[in-house]
């Protein structure tokens, strides 16, 4: 093995090692005993760690690689210095979001925990019996940020802790937990012995521990919260969003700017827009129109099992189409699942989780409040979380020979989101999006993304507030009172992540313009997926090149 991939491999290793939730959820099971280390102590190791491996890559000379590995060492090295760089901003001090974190991790563990047999339900229990420990440490992590003035958003603890509070209560997805024991095989050795240990477990540590959680947020850390929504309230917050820009969109470029692609993009799909309004002959403004679709209850669902037999009609459908599309195919399956009662409340229309050894993709749905979710926009929502959309780019990731693992399993989001949000166009391409409301719906939906570069920069680089944000986002876009304000509650706990799916989506868009012009009757779309989707997630420059080196082979 090169030294360079040597060093892909034990920097892999050390990551699975810091992370173990990580390394359960892409089906690793050497570290299912334990939890991830919030501690002080273990944040400063893993940036010594990192300044330690980038070192080394800076040391090896690009010119001795070749072609692939050159390209796998820039990657790793950008991967690793936005990292660190990120890392002199202190946002490890604000763990929880309602979306995401270790307070929901544990929960989850009911379903991506092994549990076929005995090992898996003794690690199970390990991990249950370890979560007060991981609490002190979450505790503690948030009193340094108290001290340092860098606490999460009033509005956004405000649902950690109702959140919390249900665990705290034997709710919000802590039944699961024991139920995962009782859905085990029955042929497991010393079973009900184990389940018995769970169930001691639950009420004698993990519940406490949400208590003591639930108590401090609500006695100690909220009274702390901004009020504020944006980073700019925070020390040296908008240095730190410029770097959040630049890591999540993966390109050189400043909000100012990204505001003014969203203002465009914004405009533009708008208009389209108009064109359906007029077809189905509503006479009102396309604000009217967009608004009369939140009181059709028609559009909407019923019943949770509607949602979920919605989404898998259209990716039923779709599935056999794509070889139109696509030269390779995963070979890896996904199914639909609804996302946990826990976390739906939350939790977006629908999301996506990679497959993991024998486990499938799985592309989950909310059916929380089935009225709620539209029909219009299942189409659009189906294609980019399942095929063609994140499964397909995922899956085909991971079956790449010779790719490292941390290029396997990497999140550069505006390559992947803006993959997803590409492929919610696409299957228009083979004539899907038959009627109108559909076609609406996919427009709103790319009008959302757009409008998401207006308010993440409008929150956290000009100051809007978040009454500021949902205005914009109830009068810009046709999604529901309740949609917007998740949204927008999202956008303030994770500035930045929402700029790269239209940013990502804009650059693959232009990469295909230039590949039509360059080769005109010779182009072969096919090919332009199979070259695309054939790299795996890179940062978007690593990508244009790559697809220019194609366009060349091809002229």
């Amino acid at each position: 093995m090169s030294e360079l991939r040597s060093l892909f491999a034990s920097y892999w290793e050390q990551v699975l090692r810091n992370h173990p939730m990580m390394a359960t959820q892409l089906g690793d099971r050497r570290y299912e005993n334990r939890l991830d280390d919030y501690s002080a102590r273990a944040f400063e190791e893993e940036r010594a760690f990192e300044k330690a491996t980038l070192a080394r890559a800076r040391a090896i000379d690009p010119d001795l690689l070749d072609e692939r590995d050159r390209m796998e060492r820039a990657v790793f090295v950008a991967m690793l210095e936005s990292s660190i760089e990120g890392a002199e901003f202190a946002g490890h001090l604000i763990p929880l979001t309602q979306l995401f974190g270790p307070h929901l991790d544990l929960l989850q563990l009911s379903s991506l925990h092994p549990t076929n047999d005995r090992a898996g339900l003794e690690t199970l229990v390990e991990r249950l019996l370890a979560f007060p420990r991981q609490v002190q440490q979450l505790i503690a992590r948030m009193r340094e940020g108290i001290a340092a003035g860098m606490v999460g958003a009033q509005v956004n603890f405000a649902a950690i802790e109702r959140q919390v509070k249900a665990a705290a209560a034997g709710a919000g997805g802590i039944p699961e937990l024991l139920a995962a024991f009782d859905r085990a095989p029955v042929t497991i050795d010393r079973r009900e012995d184990l389940r018995a240990q769970a169930k001691e477990a639950i009420e004698e540590s993990v519940v406490p521990a949400y208590g003591k959680l639930a108590e401090f947020l609500r006695m100690e850390y909220l009274p702390h919260c901004r009020t504020t929504a944006g980073l700019l309230a925070l020390p040296r917050g908008e240095a730190y969003y410029a770097h959040l820009v630049k890591h999540h969109t993966t390109i050189d470029i400043d909000p100012a700017e990204v505001h003014r692609i969203g203002l465009g993009e914004v405009a533009r799909i708008r208009g389209e827009m108009e064109q359906i309004k007029e077809q189905v002959g509503f006479s009102g403004t396309i604000q009217e129109f967009m608004a009369s679709l939140r009181h059709r209850p028609e559009l909407y669902c019923t019943t949770e099992e509607e949602v979920l037999t919605g989404f898998r009609e259209v990716l039923d459908t779709v599935k056999g189409r794509l070889p139109e599309l696509f030269g390779r195919l995963p070979r890896q399956e996904f199914e639909v699942r609804p996302v946990e009662p826990f976390r739906a409340a939350n939790a977006p229309d629908a999301y996506y989780m990679p497959p993991a050894g024998e486990r499938p993709g799985i592309f989950y749905a909310n059916t929380h409040e089935p009225t709620t979710r539209p029909r219009y926009t299942m189409e659009a929502l189906a294609y980019h979380e399942a095929v063609p959309g994140h499964h397909f780019q995922i899956a085909l990731a991971q079956e790449i020979s010779n790719l490292p693992d941390f290029r396997k399993h990497g999140m550069f989001t505006a390559y992947v989101e803006g993959w997803a949000l590409y492929s919610e166009r696409l299957p228009k391409e083979l004539g899907f999006y038959q009627e109108l409301y559909s076609e609406f719906g996919r427009l709103t939906l790319e009008l959302w993304r757009a409008a998401r570069l207006v308010v993440d920069t409008g929150i956290h680089s000009k100051g809007w507030s978040r009454e500021q944000a949902i205005e914009y986002m109830a009068q810009g876009t046709a999604l529901s009172a309740a949609n917007v304000a998740a949204e927008v509650e999202r956008y303030i706990c994770m500035a930045g992540q929402a700029l790269s799916y239209k940013i990502g989506e804009l650059s693959i868009t232009r990469m295909r313009r230039d590949a039509e012009a360059a080769l005109g009757s010779g182009f072969d779309l096919r090919g332009f997926h199979d070259r695309l989707l054939g790299i795996g997630a890179v940062p978007l420059g690593v990508l244009e090149k790559w697809m220019r080196e194609w366009i060349d082979q091809q002229a």
